[in-house]
């Protein structure tokens, strides 16, 4: 069965399994549940202690507001694309993701 890591192999024959993963995440909440980002922050930063996997975690609320501008952001390091499939598979991450994407209008991701 391939994986997400064979998948990445294949488009990227240089990466290396050396290098650090990582994870970044930004939330775009509905004006009316602006109220919620200070709850999710705190949600999303209680995976560090529950999920194993994550080798690092950092979540932080947008300072200066524009146009353009997600509300919140997290980024978390991983030892590897199975660590990191294991994150996204754990269930407090899916439980949290799923009470925080409720609030949210946007949510975009990057892995490298």
């Amino acid at each position: 069965m391939r994986t997400a890591a064979d998948d990445i192999r294949w488009k990227f024959p240089n990466w290396s399994p050396l290098l650090v993963i990582t994870h970044v995440v930004l939330f775009k909440f509905r004006a009316e549940h602006a109220g919620e980002i200070a709850t999710s922050q705190r949600m999303l930063g209680s995976l560090h202690g529950q999920v194993p996997q994550i080798r690092s975690l950092s979540v932080g609320s947008n300072i200066l507001p524009s146009e353009r501008a997600y509300d919140l952001c997290l980024i978390a390091t991983f030892d590897s694309l199975e660590d990191l499939a294991r994150y996204r598979a754990h269930p407090e991450h899916q439980s949290v993701a799923t009470q925080v994407d409720r609030y949210c209008q946007s949510t975009v991701s990057v892995d490298y």
